[in-house]
Protein backbone atom coordinates (compact mmCIF):
# COMPACT_ATOMS: atom_id res chain seq x y z
CA UNK A 1 0.00 0.00 0.00
CA UNK A 2 1.52 3.33 -0.98
CA UNK A 3 0.44 5.11 2.23
CA UNK A 4 1.75 2.51 4.66
CA UNK A 5 5.21 2.55 6.20
CA UNK A 6 7.63 0.13 4.60
CA UNK A 7 11.02 -1.23 5.78
CA UNK A 8 12.85 1.00 3.28
CA UNK A 9 11.37 4.07 5.01
CA UNK A 10 13.39 3.05 8.08
CA UNK A 11 16.67 2.07 6.41
CA UNK A 12 15.88 -1.67 6.27
CA UNK A 13 15.52 -4.19 3.44
CA UNK A 14 12.82 -6.26 5.16
CA UNK A 15 10.99 -6.67 8.47
CA UNK A 16 8.51 -9.07 10.03
CA UNK A 17 5.82 -6.39 10.37
CA UNK A 18 5.48 -2.66 11.03
CA UNK A 19 7.07 -2.18 14.47
CA UNK A 20 4.58 0.57 15.31
CA UNK A 21 1.96 -2.19 15.58
CA UNK A 22 3.79 -4.11 18.31
CA UNK A 23 2.95 -4.53 21.96
CA UNK A 24 4.61 -1.71 23.91
CA UNK A 25 6.27 -3.99 26.48
CA UNK A 26 9.37 -5.87 25.36
CA UNK A 27 9.73 -9.61 25.94
CA UNK A 28 12.82 -11.61 26.84
CA UNK A 29 13.62 -14.22 24.17
CA UNK A 30 14.73 -16.72 26.85
CA UNK A 31 18.23 -18.02 27.36
CA UNK A 32 18.92 -21.01 25.17
CA UNK A 33 15.98 -21.61 22.82
CA UNK A 34 16.21 -20.70 19.16
CA UNK A 35 13.65 -18.01 18.26
CA UNK A 36 12.52 -17.70 14.65
CA UNK A 37 10.76 -14.95 12.74
CA UNK A 38 10.07 -14.97 9.00
CA UNK A 39 10.55 -11.93 6.79
CA UNK A 40 9.64 -11.37 3.14
CA UNK A 41 12.27 -9.69 1.01
CA UNK A 42 10.35 -8.03 -1.84
CA UNK A 43 13.37 -7.41 -4.05
CA UNK A 44 16.98 -8.65 -4.17
CA UNK A 45 19.26 -6.95 -1.64
CA UNK A 46 22.71 -7.14 -0.14
CA UNK A 47 22.20 -7.82 3.57
CA UNK A 48 24.89 -7.18 6.15
CA UNK A 49 23.01 -6.97 9.50
CA UNK A 50 20.24 -8.61 11.50
CA UNK A 51 18.14 -6.04 13.36
CA UNK A 52 15.94 -6.23 16.48
CA UNK A 53 14.34 -3.46 18.52
CA UNK A 54 15.24 -3.66 22.21
CA UNK A 55 13.15 -1.86 24.80
CA UNK A 56 16.09 -2.36 27.14
CA UNK A 57 19.41 -4.19 27.16
CA UNK A 58 22.27 -3.94 29.64
CA UNK A 59 24.71 -6.15 27.75
CA UNK A 60 25.81 -9.55 28.89
CA UNK A 61 25.22 -12.09 26.12
CA UNK A 62 27.39 -15.11 26.78
CA UNK A 63 29.13 -17.62 24.52
CA UNK A 64 26.74 -19.62 22.37
CA UNK A 65 24.74 -16.54 21.30
CA UNK A 66 24.28 -16.20 17.54
CA UNK A 67 21.86 -15.22 14.77
CA UNK A 68 21.46 -16.53 11.23
CA UNK A 69 19.40 -16.21 8.06
CA UNK A 70 17.86 -19.34 6.52
CA UNK A 71 16.14 -19.61 3.15
CA UNK A 72 12.60 -20.95 2.67
CA UNK A 73 13.98 -24.52 2.60
CA UNK A 74 15.78 -24.02 5.93
CA UNK A 75 19.33 -23.77 4.50
CA UNK A 76 21.61 -21.24 6.18
CA UNK A 77 22.58 -18.38 3.86
CA UNK A 78 24.26 -16.02 6.35
CA UNK A 79 25.20 -15.78 10.03
CA UNK A 80 26.67 -13.54 12.68
CA UNK A 81 29.69 -14.47 14.70
CA UNK A 82 29.51 -15.19 18.44
CA UNK A 83 27.32 -12.38 19.80
CA UNK A 84 29.12 -12.46 23.16
CA UNK A 85 32.12 -10.83 21.48
CA UNK A 86 32.54 -7.09 20.97
CA UNK A 87 32.44 -7.43 17.18
CA UNK A 88 28.96 -9.01 17.14
CA UNK A 89 27.16 -8.12 20.39
CA UNK A 90 24.35 -5.58 19.97
CA UNK A 91 24.79 -2.23 21.73
CA UNK A 92 23.21 -1.57 25.12
CA UNK A 93 19.86 0.25 25.28
CA UNK A 94 18.94 2.36 28.33
CA UNK A 95 16.45 4.94 27.02
CA UNK A 96 12.67 5.23 27.08
CA UNK A 97 11.13 3.56 24.04
CA UNK A 98 14.20 1.51 23.25
CA UNK A 99 16.26 1.45 20.07
CA UNK A 100 17.22 -0.68 17.10
CA UNK A 101 20.05 -3.08 17.89
CA UNK A 102 21.98 -5.05 15.30
CA UNK A 103 24.56 -7.74 14.84
CA UNK A 104 26.62 -7.85 11.64
CA UNK A 105 26.88 -10.94 9.48
CA UNK A 106 30.36 -12.41 9.21
CA UNK A 107 30.11 -11.67 5.47
CA UNK A 108 27.41 -9.65 3.68
CA UNK A 109 25.11 -11.78 1.52
CA UNK A 110 23.10 -10.95 -1.60
CA UNK A 111 19.64 -12.42 -1.24
CA UNK A 112 17.03 -12.93 -3.94
CA UNK A 113 13.45 -11.85 -3.31
CA UNK A 114 11.62 -14.40 -1.17
CA UNK A 115 10.83 -15.64 2.32
CA UNK A 116 13.68 -15.93 4.82
CA UNK A 117 13.73 -17.20 8.38
CA UNK A 118 15.77 -15.24 10.90
CA UNK A 119 16.80 -17.48 13.78
CA UNK A 120 18.68 -16.46 16.89
CA UNK A 121 19.88 -17.97 20.15
CA UNK A 122 20.69 -15.61 22.98
CA UNK A 123 22.45 -16.96 26.05
CA UNK A 124 22.42 -14.76 29.17
CA UNK A 125 22.12 -14.75 32.94
CA UNK A 126 18.38 -15.01 33.58
CA UNK A 127 18.57 -14.37 37.33
CA UNK A 128 19.72 -10.80 36.80
CA UNK A 129 17.75 -10.26 33.58
CA UNK A 130 20.83 -9.55 31.47
CA UNK A 131 19.16 -10.46 28.20
CA UNK A 132 17.64 -7.99 25.78
CA UNK A 133 13.94 -7.20 26.05
CA UNK A 134 12.84 -7.38 22.41
CA UNK A 135 9.91 -5.81 20.64
CA UNK A 136 7.15 -8.31 19.88
CA UNK A 137 3.62 -8.38 18.54
CA UNK A 138 0.84 -8.89 21.05
CA UNK A 139 1.60 -12.33 22.43
CA UNK A 140 -0.76 -12.87 25.39
CA UNK A 141 -2.42 -16.02 24.04
CA UNK A 142 -0.74 -19.20 25.17
CA UNK A 143 -0.42 -20.46 21.61
CA UNK A 144 -1.43 -17.91 18.98
CA UNK A 145 -1.47 -18.95 15.33
CA UNK A 146 1.93 -18.52 13.74
CA UNK A 147 0.98 -19.48 10.21
CA UNK A 148 -1.89 -18.02 8.25
CA UNK A 149 -3.69 -18.67 4.98
CA UNK A 150 -3.21 -21.68 2.77
CA UNK A 151 0.49 -21.78 1.88
CA UNK A 152 1.86 -23.05 5.22
CA UNK A 153 4.46 -20.31 5.74
CA UNK A 154 5.29 -20.23 9.45
CA UNK A 155 5.87 -16.61 10.39
CA UNK A 156 6.96 -17.19 14.00
CA UNK A 157 8.15 -20.08 16.11
CA UNK A 158 10.94 -21.55 18.16
CA UNK A 159 12.98 -24.63 18.91
CA UNK A 160 13.18 -25.54 22.60
CA UNK A 161 16.98 -25.67 22.55
CA UNK A 162 19.73 -25.26 20.04
CA UNK A 163 23.42 -25.63 19.29
CA UNK A 164 26.08 -23.17 20.46
CA UNK A 165 26.73 -22.06 16.88
CA UNK A 166 24.41 -21.56 13.88
CA UNK A 167 23.45 -24.88 12.28
CA UNK A 168 23.81 -25.31 8.52
CA UNK A 169 20.06 -25.92 8.28
CA UNK A 170 16.83 -25.89 10.29
CA UNK A 171 13.69 -27.98 9.83
CA UNK A 172 10.86 -25.53 9.22
CA UNK A 173 8.31 -28.33 9.75
CA UNK A 174 9.78 -29.10 13.20
CA UNK A 175 9.47 -25.48 14.38
CA UNK A 176 7.27 -25.21 17.49
CA UNK A 177 4.46 -22.67 17.68
CA UNK A 178 5.20 -20.34 20.54
CA UNK A 179 3.43 -17.54 22.29
CA UNK A 180 6.01 -14.89 21.37
CA UNK A 181 6.06 -13.19 17.96
CA UNK A 182 9.32 -11.23 17.95
CA UNK A 183 9.99 -8.38 15.52
CA UNK A 184 13.14 -8.64 13.42
CA UNK A 185 14.49 -6.92 10.32
CA UNK A 186 17.31 -7.12 7.78
CA UNK A 187 19.64 -4.28 6.81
Amino acid sequence: MPNEWQPEDHGLHAWAFDPALTHSVGLYPGSGPIRVTAVRLRQPAQVSRIVWHATGYAGGLTSGSWAAIFDADGQRVGATGDMSTAAYEPVEVHNGGGAAITSPLTTPVTLAAGVYYIAWRMQYNTTTGDGPMLLAAESSAGSPPNFFGLNGIRRFGHYAFGPASPPSSISIAAMINGANRFWVGLA
